[in-house]
Parts: C-alpha cells; structure tokens; sequence
C-alpha cells in the first residue's frame, strides 16, 4: 500500500525531472547564446562561440573568418537586422586567437523550430552545419534562422573549403 507521503514524494520528483527537462531544451531566454566550454588544444573538436536563432531575416552566409578585419565585415552584414547578432559576432571574434584557430560563420533555415544547439562537422575538404530543432508545429508565420560562428583549429580547415549548402 502506497502512502500519500511516498506520492507526494514521487510527484515532487516527477516535476523536478519535468522543469529540468523543459530548461534544458529551452531556448536559453532570447534564442541566443555562447558555450562556454573551451577547448584542452587547438587540435580539439570545433566548438560553438555564438548561436543565436530567430525569425529575423538574416543574410545568407557561410564563411571562414580568418582574421579579426573578416570578422568584422561578416558581423557588419548584420547590422541592419539583426544588431545583437551582430555583436555577438563581433565578441566571438575578439575572443578568438587567430594564430592558433580561425572562425566559421553561418547561418541557415531551420524552419518552424527554433534551434536549440549546432555543431560544425569537418571531414576533409568539406564543412557541414548540424542543427538541432525541438519539433515545431506545422504551420508558422516566419521561418526561423540560426546564426552559427564556430571556433575550428586552423590547422584542421582547408585553403579552399566545400560547403555543405542546406542553407
């Protein structure tokens, strides 16, 4: 026989795990974000400095930024639309050691789902962007775009790179 003190536990249980889960898979307040996880060497995975997802139109872009001047002319695409991508951008890109590493710069279509992360895949010559979307309702008003700028060992980016286009 279950006590009402052991169902009360477990339902306090239950809504704890629930309000973890729920911001865990949140948007992070206003969709927009950095990690802040840094890498052990300059040879580790790319990592993500700036995410950042709205209904904003934003340019269509893919771009390696090898210096802080190409970081600035990709953030200054920006300005008009969306100002606060702009400047995160312009932050990831005062942060970054671009004599160890370089920046990869892009935005896509995510549909009607918000993304919630993104990781960059580099495998030879090629770069591909990976979003992740909770799932989203059928119809929606505006499409959503991610705006991605990832830190990649500079090393581990070709000259001339191929880019997966799903944007």
């Amino acid at each position: 026989m279950v006590t009402s003190r052991v169902r009360a536990v477990v339902a306090t249980g239950s809504a704890v795990v629930a309000l973890l889960g729920a911001v865990g898979c949140g948007q992070g307040g206003a969709g927009k974000g950095v990690a802040r996880d840094r890498p052990s060497s300059p040879s580790s995975a790319p990592r993500t400095v700036f995410l950042s997802s709205s209904a904003r139109v934003v340019p269509r872009a893919h771009e390696v930024l090898r210096d802080r001047a190409q970081v600035e002319r990709f953030a200054g695409r920006f300005d008009a639309r969306d100002a606060s991508a702009a400047e995160g951008i312009r932050a990831a890109g005062r942060a970054a050691d671009f004599s160890r590493s370089v920046l990869v710069g892009w935005t896509a279509t995510t549909g009607c789902g918000a993304a919630t992360s993104a990781r960059l895949e580099v495998a030879g010559e090629r770069l591909a962007l990976r979003v992740v979307t909770p799932s989203a309702a059928r119809e929606c008003f505006a499409a959503y775009r991610v705006t991605a700028v990832f830190e990649v060992a500079r090393e581990r980016v070709p000259a001339e790179p191929v880019f997966a286009d799903g944007s």
